[in-house]
């Protein structure tokens, strides 16, 4: 029998393609399902009809409708149901049943699914929330969180005999015990708090009527997992004491990472908001039968497809996730062993070894704690450079398989036997190998450590935060966690990884992002700008000569010789002195002052705006610098226009503009990037004293195609940054 050519069976539309897609019509599928019998197309027939309401129909409202799905792999087969009228398009999702479930299944585009609990508080919900604690308990290397020391301010809390809930603060508990935290947003105003005033008042109790729903619910949840004791930052930190904030907050990274769960009231943007959904979560799930080809009848569920976060967030994801677009929240989320979310339509488990959703559709994504095992202390050093070396030597083969196919194609017939060994087979190669070669590497620990703080800071920076001065003590936690690999903190940046630590750069630049009111961070930390940053990786900001150094020396596991080490070259500017003083207790809290001194080779340059033809306004406009006297291998060209990432809109200003340019100083960290400089009217006695306004990357195109050189034409100089 000939396989349909609309449904395709639900398998994969030819033997050569990866995945099913479909599209057609309400009567394409009428015709295909009813006139044709065609069974698989009667399975999506039946889910359509089954999900209209009130407000559709199939047949008279839906213009066209679209679906994939893939054999293989776990995504469960989507259609996408677009309207007449331009009501938004929504998503539908087929399922079989996760507990009924078996590969012998026809149409293997349908995956397994669970139902979801309908509700919080239901048994279904609770038992599947025991399940995760049981499994995470058994098989993961998440800490327990049992036997804890309690924090020194907690609410402890008791049913009577009444059923009515009796809470209150205590202080100073001795014994071990376990508790649970709460990660919340505050919203606007925060209507039950601790002071000094209240404090006695808290002690002897708190009436239940005055805590918000969140608080209420957040209770209500740690009863029925049999947990007596909750932190809430608003009843635990005396609000009006700024030397316990101080004490207190710098130890919330221990809070959390000792505690036994995280309760995220993840939907909610507020204290009134709750944990729980005002309405029993929708429970639109449908089930019908499916006739196979077999004569066997078979279960299948459609439901409307759940929504689940990005990373990074888009505006819906923020929109159905307050919680997750807050800084203080990133680092609780990292360092709690696990974290129960409550969304708007269900919950979703995270721990350090799992991330899954009741639904069971959230995509299979690697734990927001694995990406930071350092920190999370999930794995050792040792550990972790163990298992960078797991899977690397295969694609280290096929690379090198690859380049000596391609070196001996480039040499023809009059090629001699070749060795990767031979430095001189490295020298036909472009960037883009010598890159791939050096990311495909295994890196020592250090740099591992690196890469895992520049994640962390990507993931971090673009998160929002009511106070800007809260920048770094709401990644204190982190940053202390990750002093043993790196060294000394400094504003957010490291001692043993300044130079690669000063590469951030701002990729978008928000309209209206201007220049700091008041400077206290230092223009050479990211946290100097209120957005996203990013980072080049190690191959990105290293010179093409020393990739192919890299390449030349390394040996054929990949493994770091000391002559495959990157040479510092004479771009390399040396730090003369760093200084950065911090206020309260916390050494990784809020910068009063910092000033860098560096000695490196200067150019002049000008900044002006880049010229286009239409100027759309919705948009922020892009900057770039022009260099005179370039060096184009031993020829000198009039100028050199390039491309810059700027901290901030560089025109804020407008009287700096006067000229219709800005003229700057670029300082090199390499033969290929440099910081953009602006001088200030402030000068010490032996150094002109300098601010960041951004950073420059020149491509390696013009390095290889045109030997531009950005060196020729410095001058080595001693210049302080603030």
């Amino acid at each position: 029998m000939a396989t349909c050519e609309l449904c395709h069976a639900l398998v994969i539309n030819t033997r050569d393609s990866a995945r099913l897609s479909l599209e057609f019509t309400p009567d394409e599928l009428r015709e295909s399902a009813v006139t044709k019998k065609c069974l698989s197309c009667a399975i999506l027939l039946n889910g359509i009809l089954l999900m209209q309401d009130d407000t559709w129909s199939f047949t008279a409202n839906v213009s066209r409708v679209y679906g994939y799905g893939y054999p293989t792999g776990a995504d469960t087969l989507t259609l996408e149901v677009y309207f007449n009228d331009g009501k938004p398009r929504f998503m539908l999702e087929f399922f079989y049943l996760a507990r009924n479930y078996s590969e012998t299944m026809p149409w293997k585009s349908i995956k397994p699914r669970n139902c979801i609990s309908g509700h919080p508080l239901s048994q279904d919900a609770i038992q599947w929330v025991k399940s995760k604690l049981e499994l995470c308990f058994r098989d993961h290397a998440c800490s327990s969180g049992m036997n804890k020391p309690l924090p020194k301010r907690i609410l402890a809390f008791e049913r009577s005999g009444d059923g009515e809930i009796l809470v209150k603060v205590v202080e100073n508990q001795e014994g071990l015990g376990r508790y649970a935290v709460l990660s919340h947003c505050w919203g606007t105003q925060l209507s039950c708090t601790i002071n000094t005033y209240n404090l006695s008042e808290r002690k002897q109790g708190i009436s239940w009527a005055e805590l918000p729903p969140t608080f209420q619910d957040a209770i209500h949840y740690c009863l029925e997992l049999g947990i007596f004791y909750l932190w809430i930052d608003a009843l635990c930190i005396l609000q009006d004491d700024q030397n316990d904030w101080q004490i207190e907050s710098a130890r919330m990274a221990d809070i959390y990472q000792n505690s036994y769960i995280s309760l995220a009231a993840t939907s909610s943007d507020c204290d009134t908001g709750g944990c729980f959904p005002k309405q029993p979560m929708a429970r639109t799930e449908h089930s019908f039968e499916a006739l196979s080809e077999t004569g066997r009848v078979y279960q299948i569920l459609i439901r409307r497809q759940f929504s689940h976060w990005s990373t990074p967030q888009n505006d819906l994801s923020k929109q159905d996730n307050p919680l997750l677009s807050r800084g203080w929240v990133f680092q609780e989320r990292v360092l709690a062993p696990r974290v129960l979310h409550f969304c708007s339509d269900e919950l979703v488990w995270e721990c350090g070894e799992q991330i899954c959703c009741e639904c069971g559709s959230m995509p299979e994504s690697q734990s927001l704690k694995m990406q930071f095992t350092l920190a999370t202390r999930l794995k050792s050093e040792e550990e972790l450079a163990e298992s960078e070396y797991e899977g690397k030597q295969d694609r280290l083969d096929q690379w090198r398989t690859r380049h000596q196919m391609s070196n001996k194609m480039g040499e023809g017939n009059n090629s001699k036997p070749n060795s990767t060994e031979d430095p001189h087979s490295f020298s036909h190669l472009r960037y883009p190998q010598l890159k791939e070669l050096f990311e495909l590497s295994p890196k020592p620990s250090l740099q591992l450590a690196i890469s895992q703080w520049h994640h962390i800071v990507e993931q971090y920076s673009p998160l929002v935060l009511t106070r800007d001065t809260d920048r770094l003590p709401a990644l204190s936690g982190l940053a202390e966690r990750m002093t043993p690999y790196l060294g000394k903190y400094l504003a957010g940046l490291w001692d043993r990884s300044f130079l690669r630590d000063l590469t951030w750069r701002v990729d978008k630049l928000p309209l209206g992002l201007g220049p700091p009111a008041k400077r206290k961070v230092p223009s050479w930390s990211w946290v100097s700008v209120n957005t996203g940053v990013s980072f080049w990786t190690e191959a990105e900001v290293t010179p093409i000569s020393a990739l192919r150094d890299f390449a030349e020396n390394s040996d054929r596991s990949g493994i770091y010789k000391p002559s495959a080490r990157l040479a510092r070259g004479n771009a390399t500017p040396i730090v003369v002195s760093r200084e950065v003083n911090t206020k309260g207790r916390n050494p990784y809290g809020e910068v009063l002052s910092a000033i860098l001194i560096v000695e490196g080779m200067l150019r002049p340059a000008r900044v002006s705006e880049f010229a286009t033809v239409y100027r759309d306004t919705t948009m922020p406009p892009s900057f770039e610098v022009e260099i005179d006297s370039m060096s184009q291998g031993n020829n000198l060209v009039p100028s050199l226009r390039l491309p810059i990432f700027a901290d901030y809109l560089l025109n804020y200003w407008k009287r700096k503009w006067l000229k219709g340019y800005l003229e700057v100083d670029l300082l090199m960290l390499s033969s290929e990037v440099a910081l953009v400089l602006e001088k200030t009217p402030m000068a010490m006695r032996d150094a002109s004293i300098y601010q960041r306004i951004g950073i420059v990357r020149i491509s390696y195109l013009f390095v290889e195609s045109y030997g531009i050189d950005l060196i020729k034409g410095s001058k080595r100089t001693k210049v302080a940054i603030i």
